[in-house]
C-alpha cells in the first residue's frame, strides 16, 4: 500500500472479496500505517452476499467496526430472511450512493469479488 493515502477509502466486496478487503483494513489500522490506526481516516466496507448463510468473517468485522470509530461495515444480502436485520438487495447505484462515502470526499475506491460483480459495481 501507498504510503500517500486518501483519508477516506470505501472497500466494496462480493463474497470473498471480502478476505482481501479485510486484511487491507488491517494494514490501514495497524500501528506502523500512515497516519496510525486509521487516525484522521474514515474506512467504509460494504459486502454483498446471495444470502445470510453466505455471509464471511461477520463477526471479525462486527469486531473491528466496534474497536475503531473510524471504521463503518455494511453487508447486504439478496435473499434475505425475515429475522435478517442488514442491508438488503444486490449492489444498485442507490444502495451503494447510500452506504458509500459522497464523491465530493474523494474515497480512495478499492472493489473485490467475481468479475460480474466487479464490472456491476464499476459501471
Amino acid at each position: 500500500l501507498s504510503r500517500a493515502r486518501a483519508k477516506t477509502a470505501a472497500f466494496v466486496a462480493g463474497g470473498t472479496g471480502v478476505t482481501p478487503m479485510l486484511q487491507i483494513l488491517l494494514a490501514r489500522l495497524s500501528p506502523l500505517a500512515s497516519p496510525p490506526r486509521g487516525e484522521g481516516a474514515s474506512l467504509t466496507l460494504v459486502c454483498f452476499h446471495s444470502t445470510e448463510e453466505d455471509v464471511l468473517l461477520g463477526p471479525e468485522l462486527e469486531a473491528m467496526a466496534a474497536a475503531h470509530p473510524s471504521v463503518r461495515v455494511a453487508v447486504s444480502v439478496a435473499r434475505a430472511g425475515p429475522s435478517w436485520g442488514g442491508e438488503k438487495g444486490r449492489p444498485s447505484l442507490a444502495l451503494l450512493g447510500r452506504l458509500l462515502p459522497p464523491a465530493q470526499q474523494a474515497p480512495e475506491l478499492f472493489v473485490c469479488g467475481p468479475p460480474a460483480f466487479n464490472d456491476a459495481v464499476s459501471a
